[in-house]
């Protein structure tokens, strides 16, 4: 809900901020996936935050 009231802010002063991805925080994905070990958290991660910023 915070990030929420964090886009309806940046909104009342006019400027577009849209949620970007979901990033891993302190805990690995599900075994198997890319997100599964610790060196594919990090690149789903910086995978997920320059998609976003593109």
């Amino acid at each position: 809900k915070t990030i929420e009231a964090v886009q309806e802010a940046a909104k009342a002063k006019g400027w577009n901020v849209a949620i970007g991805g979901e990033l891993y925080s302190d805990s690995l994905g599900s075994e198997g996936t890319e997100g599964g070990t610790y060196i594919g958290m990090v690149k789903a991660n910086i995978d997920t935050i320059v998609k976003a910023l593109k």
